[in-house]
């Protein structure tokens, strides 16, 4: 489980371990492009949201890639 899974960092991890692993990204957007990754919709500023994906999809392993890029939006 990849959260941020669309951006920069996210979307390059994603496409190496989708090769060798079932990828779920977790992300604010739905985003095309990642191959046989299923995207789905979470708000990691959530706490409950978070729990859920985690308690719904049962990852082995999850990684944050989150962040803001908008540097005058932060």
């Amino acid at each position: 489980m990849i959260f941020g899974g669309t951006g920069f960092v996210g979307g390059i991890l994603t496409l190496k371990a989708f090769t060798n692993w079932e990828v779920i990204i977790c992300d604010m957007k739905q985003a095309d492009g990642f191959g046989e990754a299923g995207c789905v919709q979470y708000d990691i500023t959530d706490a409950d949201a978070v729990r859920t994906a985690i308690k719904t999809y049962k990852p082995t392993a999850a990684v944050n890639t989150a962040a803001i890029s908008d540097i005058d939006f932060a």
